[in-house]
């Protein structure tokens, strides 16, 4: 097995790094001697210059004494000490190791699936006492106005159940889904009421105005709201990103 390296930079150690990584790091430091290297069987840091494996990588020769042109001199500079060690750094270091981790259902994420559980519940049950109650007479005299508010109902039972299918079993269209979702439940109050007055002026022959109640109009305004914060954060939140990965 190869022989793993390190270098110190400051009061850090940069690696792991494989041989042929560590000398062509230094063979691209101007002061690449005095650099402090070490691996395992080394009794201590060393000096790169005074180990043979990378000797030939630090020991450079004198400048020319012909200085060459300006625009070859520009193609050949070597990138600066620290930069070199950046790159180093970029490449051999975890990176993103925080960001990677947030995935799964958890932080804020979990309220989003308490919605996508009770948001369809409670909109089924909302719907089942609403058509329990409702007069059968209504259904032979005005056909047009309830089955089309019932057709606009199922359409937005079906997109929500959909989003949380979508959800749970973390598919990648289930971010865009969320917004469909949302518009969806947003939108169908007033299109129910705009239909209903349409249709119910139609068959009365005069505008019949629908009032709304107090509760009701603050719930669609508190969905308002929560689409406005959920809806950021579902494109550009990280877990949501590494949870409903393409």
């Amino acid at each position: 097995m190869d022989a793993i390296w390190y270098y110190a930079e400051g009061d850090k150690a940069v690696g792991p790094l494989s041989l042929p990584d560590i000398t062509a790091i230094l063979s691209r430091v101007s002061d690449a001697r005095n650099v402090f290297v070490w691996r395992d069987g080394f009794p201590n840091w060393i000096k790169a210059e005074d180990v043979p494996d990378l000797a030939p990588y630090v020991i450079k020769p004198p400048a020319s004494p012909v200085s060459p042109p300006r625009w070859l001199r520009e193609s050949i500079a070597a990138p600066t000490f620290p930069a070199v060690f950046d790159e180093a750094r970029a490449k051999h270091e975890p990176s993103g190791k925080k960001d990677r981790d947030l995935i799964g259902i958890g932080g804020w994420l979990i309220l989003v699936a308490i919605g996508q559980v009770l948001g369809p519940l409670r909109f089924v049950h909302f719907l089942f006492g609403y058509y329990v109650n409702l007069d059968n007479d209504l259904w032979t005299q005005y056909p047009i106005t309830l089955i089309g508010e019932a057709v606009l109902n199922t359409w937005v039972v079906a997109i929500m159940g959909c989003a949380t299918y979508l959800f749970f079993t973390k598919s990648e269209l289930f971010p865009d889904f969320f917004i469909y979702e949302c518009v969806a439940y947003i939108t169908r109050l007033p299109l129910v009421i705009l239909f209903k007055e349409i249709t119910l002026s139609a068959y009365m022959g005069q505008w019949i105005p629908i009032s709304l109640d107090r509760r009701s109009v603050g719930e669609w305004i508190a969905t308002i709201i929560l689409a406005a914060i959920w809806l950021p954060y579902s494109k550009s939140s990280k877990r949501v990103a590494n949870t409903f990965r393409r």
